[in-house]
């Protein structure tokens, strides 16, 4: 995997504003792909714009930037690298059409959720050109230092920068744009990823290179799963050393832990093919029973809860469409589903990550009040850097202290979680007398016809319109639901009360609209 690494430096500049948005048309050789938007923190050091080129044709010529903007400001003349080649990704056994499709089917996820039919359609593609790209992708970074921009930054402001790109008498054209603003703050809430991969696997980046990219985007939880096999390879003290060494302390402003990522197999007892499928594992002292594509899902399960015992969870790993099949294991005991993952096109509830995580919340119901176990929601960036873009995706862990190992491990393993696609905070509690119960909490002792009041919070990253609902069961019914407009960095709180019918519930909050939000359960019982 290749990288050209370019640094802006910015001495000057009189502003002005972007005037339009020249799109990458489906007639030409090259098709740009970039993230149409991302988002750092105000007091980030560095902005990193990410970005593809893929072709189904030989090129003469290798593409040069002609020209990078910010804010319609013309700062070419400032970008070391400049005269450096773009690397081309050639995708072999696809058609033009098949490659623009793939791209439109992936623009128009940034503004609104595919269809069913279409996220199966993109995932289909995206395999294709995966499967065409004989080395990888890959991709450019421009490292943009924001103490040298040609502006102040101001929270709450988006800021387009627009780059050109010459190859072969053509010059092709795509504008993303930053957003500045905070994660939202909570003493007991704290922003994580908890997928993603360095040089000790297969991805390309050193650790604190991943520590200060996650660092500028507002993480205060970076759990590294880097892939086992390679790990046993390089050495599990090695590989701790390395990440504990990243984050010596506090200072960082985030912390990073070891985890790893394993692939398990299962055979069809129908048509006995051989599917493979990923487990994540936390709080891990060793890689003793973390083997690579030896273990069936729920002997992979069982090892990793026996690695630490009390201490050490699994969870699944990127269940979306393409690989659905993995989803019909049904295995017991983990402890982590990952509601919006990799590739994922589809964020409502009615996609497919999100109707299998219900249906493991009813499945597993009883053994939830008996063993304490459930499918936590959680979101994954997965990212390598190898050509993908970083994901904005967040999940809000409820431990008091993210920089204790001891605090995180046991908040994943008892499913404090909530899902974010863009990093807004909604969650919710129960209240039954002077009992108060939290997010991955369990409420026992509730008679059937007794009051229960919820207290609910929502603090929006993204101003927009919004509905909100508390679902009992697998959408079941709707406890609380409203449907408004909500401001970036409010604090909007409702309070009110249902009555419980009795029996073994679990609730949990769905937010929908200019972000999605998913959190963990509540459970009820009588």
């Amino acid at each position: 995997m290749e990288f050209v690494i370019i640094t802006v430096i910015v001495f000057f500049i009189e502003l002005a504003f972007l005037i339009g948005v020249v799109a990458n048309r489906n007639d030409k050789k090259i098709i740009i792909v970039s993230p149409t938007w991302t988002r750092y923190e105000p007091t980030a050091s560095f902005w990193m714009i990410e970005f593809c080129l893929y072709t189904v044709q030989d090129l003469m010529i290798a593409p040069v930037i002609k020209s990078v903007k910010i804010k319609g400001v013309d700062i070419t003349g400032s970008l070391k690298g400049i005269s450096e080649q773009i690397p081309i990704n050639k995708v072999e056994g696809i058609t033009k059409t098949q490659l623009a499709r793939w791209d439109e089917l992936r623009r128009i996820s940034y503004q609104n959720n595919l269809t069913d039919k279409e996220e199966s359609e993109y995932q289909k593609l995206h395999k294709l050109i995966q499967e065409g790209l004989k080395d990888g992708p890959k991709g450019v970074e421009i490292y943009m230092a924001t103490d040298e921009l040609p502006f102040d930054i101001v929270e709450g402001q988006t800021y387009p920068i627009s780059l050109e790109i010459y190859s072969e008498a053509e010059t092709y054209a795509f504008t993303t744009e930053v957003y500045v603003f905070s994660l939202p703050s909570h003493p007991n809430w704290n922003p994580a990823e908890l997928h993603a991969h360095s040089n000790f696997s297969d991805g390309t980046k050193k650790l604190v290179e991943m520590r200060d990219i996650y660092k500028n985007k507002g993480y205060k939880i970076l759990y590294m799963t880097d892939h086992s096999n390679m790990l046993q390879k390089k050495g599990w003290s090695n590989y701790t050393k390395a990440v504990f060494e990243a984050t010596p302390n506090d200072l960082q402003g985030i912390k990073l832990y070891p985890g790893t990522e394993l692939t398990v197999k299962y055979k069809n007892p129908d048509s006995g093919d051989v599917q493979y499928g990923d487990l994540l594992a936390y709080g891990i002292k060793d890689l003793k029973g973390l083997e690579n594509r030896v273990h069936s899902p729920q002997v992979g399960i069982n090892n990793i809860l026996a690695n630490n015992p009390d201490i050490s969870s699994p969870a699944i790993a990127h269940p979306y469409r393409i690989t659905f099949s993995r989803l019909d294991w049904l295995v017991y005991k983990y402890r982590g589903f990952e509601v919006i993952s990799g590739i994922q096109m589809n964020f409502s509830d009615s996609a497919s990550p999100m109707i299998k995580w219900r249906s493991e919340l009813t499945r597993l119901l009883s053994d939830t009040f008996k063993h304490g176990y459930f499918a936590s929601a959680r979101t994954a960036g997965d990212y390598h850097a190898r050509g993908e873009t970083v994901k904005d995706y967040v999940t809000y862990l409820g431990t008091k202290s993210w920089s204790a190992k001891s605090s995180v491990d046991l908040s994943l393993y008892n499913g404090k979680t909530i899902a974010s696609r863009y990093g807004g905070l909604g969650y919710f509690e129960l209240i039954h007398g002077r009992t108060t119960t939290e997010i991955g909490d369990k409420l026992t002792g509730v008679a059937a016809g007794e009051t229960l009041i919820l207290e609910f919070t929502f603090k929006p990253i993204k101003s927009g319109e919004y509905t909100i609902t508390i679902y009992q069961d697998d959408k079941q019914e709707k406890i609380y639901t409203t449907s408004k407009s909500y401001n970036a960095g409010g604090t909007y709180t409702s309070r009110n009360d249902f009555v419980f019918p009795g029996g073994q519930h679990y609730y949990y909050l769905y937010i929908s609209g200019s972000d999605y939000v998913y959190s963990s359960p509540i459970f009820v019982s009588d």
